[in-house]
């Protein structure tokens, strides 16, 4: 077999190799969620493997269940923190009058309805009350129930399966330290041994430091987001706030949504203030803090944070999140930068002839 024929053999290989992993890619997505949980918690496995039990250490399955089970605890805490929210927020919800809430409009609709008529534009619909009414009721009565809930279902038993394969295969990540080592050095062949070694000495590290940048990243908008809301007086500041900054993981839309989240929960949980009175400056100031921690958090944190623990421009991060999104949606977006990450660490290794491998790699 020639150098040609083995070349197109490759070729059509990789190109089936990564047709198959589109068709599994929600496994992908599993397998890269549990690679990284289990590289958070190889710390603790390390650690619990240091205590004793009548002279005997814990076994790999009970650190390993151990882990998991503080996931789980986090995942359970998390929720917890985020129930009283949203249950005071359904109840409020359920107390609200069509009647009350026209009564704080109505002083801003007058208002418009008199600058129309003033230049003399259109303005029969906001005068016909029952027409601005309807919307309203529409939106806060549930009018299809079976459709909500098939749509709570099905989201919900495709969290169960997700949670599940998750827990799954990082338990057996975690048990078997060694093993993504293992199947590395079973597909790569002799003469590529110490590349590979360094492929995944290098994963592991450039990894780790992205783990932490994220956390820090969490911890710095939670705290300034609190602090800001405090402030300002808005109720459950902390929960808004860390809420917000878990969010903000998902790179360029994330923000977009933590605000979403914090403007509306903020306003939801104060609605007594009413419509006309206060409601409107309390929006005015949860935007402008939200901005502003945005703005700290897009010049200063995040090109620090990450340019430091991928060790990659800003540009190239930006430029891979975009692809990544159209590719793959918000998955793609959350994924991108530890699968960049992993590209370029094998780029440097084996592709080193390639000048643009030369360049994106340089800080490596």
């Amino acid at each position: 077999m020639n150098q040609r024929t083995r070349q197109i053999i490759g070729g059509i290989s990789l190109i089936l190799f990564l047709a198959l992993l589109w068709y599994v890619r929600s496994l992908v997505v599993y397998f890269i969620i549990s690679a990284i949980l289990a590289l958070i918690g190889r710390p603790l496995m390390n650690h619990l493997n240091n205590v004793r039990i009548r002279d005997r250490h814990l076994p790999s399955w009970a650190r390993a269940l151990l882990v998991l089970a503080t996931f789980i605890l986090f995942i359970v805490g998390l929720f917890s923190l985020l129930t009283p929210l949203i249950a005071q927020g359904v109840e409020i919800i359920s107390n609200i009058e069509i009647k009350k809430i026209w009564e704080g409009i109505e002083p801003l609709r007058n208002d418009v309805v008199a600058f129309l008529e003033r230049y003399n534009l259109e303005s029969d619909t906001l005068n016909d009350r029952r027409i601005l009414e309807a919307p309203l009721s529409e939106l806060l009565q549930v009018t299809d129930v079976s459709s909500v809930m098939g749509g709570v279902l099905g989201t919900f038993s495709g969290l169960i399966v997700a949670m599940f394969s998750i827990s799954f295969i990082t338990f057996f990540l975690l048990k078997d330290e060694y093993i993504l080592t293992q199947i590395a050095f079973s597909l790569t062949p002799e003469k590529h041994m110490e590349p590979m070694k360094r492929v995944l000495s290098n994963s592991q590290r450039l990894l780790s430091r992205y783990c932490i940048g994220l956390l820090i990243q969490i911890s710095i908008i939670t705290l300034l987001l609190t602090i800001g809301l405090s402030i300002i007086g808005v109720k459950y500041a902390l929960t808004i706030g860390f809420f917000a900054g878990i969010f903000n993981l998902i790179p360029y839309i994330g923000p977009i949504i933590g605000g979403t989240f914090a403007l509306s929960m903020s306003l939801l949980l104060n609605i007594e203030l009413g419509f006309a009175d206060h409601s409107g400056v309390l929006a005015l100031q949860v935007m402008v803090t939200f901005i502003i921690v945005q703005l700290f958090d897009n010049i200063v944190s995040q090109p620090v944070i990450f340019s430091n623990s991928v060790l990659a421009h800003p540009l190239e991060i930006f430029l891979v999140i975009s692809v990544a999104g159209t590719i793959g949606g918000v998955v793609g977006m959350i994924v991108a930068i530890p699968l960049y990450t992993l590209i370029r660490i094998v780029a440097k290794e084996f592709l080193t002839g390639f000048k643009v491998v030369q360049n994106l790699t340089t800080k490596l």
